[in-house]
């Protein structure tokens, strides 16, 4: 190989390892974000079932007092206080689900990044072999010509 093909190699595939090298740093940064993000879901759904979990204990206490209460005017006031949580899982079901689908599509797209960053550093790995060996081949190209000269 020549001296000149030889160091147009080695410089062009010295950029193509640098460029995928910083594409891989991108994708290293996403993963991460997609990372911290199903994790912050993941503490809302633990929230969510700690409160409805805080709320069953709330109603169990609430029918208690309904059954023993006599009083019309303190029975109304359980009574609707009951009704607004019992109404809540409802809405804390759907919160639910809606995070954990959420979540799921997070997970998805980070298994899929994830391939890519092992293609990428293949990719990478094969570029900077190949930049190695044509820098070997400059350094032969070099050799010879020093010699003939």
């Amino acid at each position: 190989m020549s001296l000149v093909s030889s160091l147009s190699g080695n410089i062009c595939w010295n950029d193509r390892a640098s460029e995928i090298e910083s594409r891989y740093n991108q994708l290293v940064d996403k993963i991460s974000t997609i990372t911290d993000e199903a994790g912050r879901i993941g503490e809302a759904i633990s929230r969510l079932d700690n409160q409805t979990s805080m709320n069953q204990t709330r109603v169990f206490a609430l029918q208690s007092m309904l059954a023993n209460q006599t009083d019309p005017g303190q029975r109304s006031k359980i009574e609707s206080m009951l009704a607004a949580l019992l109404s809540q899982p409802k809405n804390d079901q759907m919160a639910k689900l809606m995070l954990e689908m959420k979540k799921n599509k997070l997970h998805k797209e980070e298994k899929q990044l994830e391939k890519e960053k092992t293609l990428m550093d293949v990719q990478k790995k094969l570029a900077q072999q190949t930049a190695e060996s044509m820098g070997k081949m400059q350094d032969a190209a070099l050799k010879r010509l020093t010699i003939q000269v």
